[in-house]
C-alpha cells in the first residue's frame, strides 16, 4: 500500500470515538485527526497508539499489540507472518479482507476495504472488532494515494 490522504467518518469503538476528520496513513504509521466539536489527534506507530483529547488534554496509550489496528500498520503489510485471513469478500469493484491475529484471533478481527478498479486495490474504510466486543468503522473519501507525508506529521502528540 503507499500513502494515504483523505476525509474520514468514524462510527463506533470504545469510548466513543465517533467523529469525523483528516485520515494519514503511510506504510507503517497512522494518523487521525478529528474536526470539531470533539477534536482530537491519534497517532500509530512503532507498535504504539496514542490519543489526545485536545479539549481536556487527556492522554491516552496502548500497545498495537492490543488493537487490531496493529495488523494494518505491519512493514510490509502482509497476510502471513502470524496474520490469519479470516474471510474474503470480492464484488463487482471491491474487495474486503478480514484478519485476526493468528496466535490470538481473540484481540480482535480487522477488516479491511477496498474498491478494485481495474486490479488496482485502493484502502476506501477499515471495520473491526477489538478484544473487548467495541466495534468499530472507518469509512474515507475523497481518497488520494501516493502523497508525500513528512515524518513529523506521525509525531506522537
Amino acid at each position: 500500500m503507499k500513502s494515504i490522504e483523505a476525509g474520514f467518518v468514524q462510527t463506533g469503538g470504545p469510548a466513543a470515538l465517533q467523529g469525523d476528520g483528516m485520515f494519514l496513513y503511510r506504510p507503517g504509521a497512522l494518523r487521525m485527526n478529528y474536526a470539531p466539536p470533539h477534536e482530537r489527534i491519534l497517532v500509530a506507530r512503532d507498535g504504539k497508539l496514542v490519543l489526545k483529547d485536545n479539549q481536556s488534554g487527556a492522554v491516552t496509550q496502548l500497545a498495537l499489540s492490543r488493537t487490531p489496528l496493529g495488523m494494518l500498520l505491519r512493514t510490509p503489510l502482509r497476510f502471513d507472518d502470524g496474520i490469519q485471513v479470516t474471510d474474503v469478500q470480492r464484488g463487482p469493484s471491491s474487495l474486503q479482507v478480514s484478519l485476526a491475529q493468528a496466535s490470538n484471533p481473540s484481540q480482535g478481527l480487522l477488516t479491511l476495504q477496498f474498491s478494485d478498479e481495474q486490479g488496482r486495490l485502493e484502502l476506501r474504510g477499515v471495520q473491526g472488532v477489538d478484544g473487548r466486543g467495541h466495534r468499530f468503522g472507518v469509512a474515507l473519501y475523497d481518497v488520494r494515494t501516493g502523497v508525500a507525508l513528512p515524518p513529523q506529521t506521525f509525531t506522537f502528540p
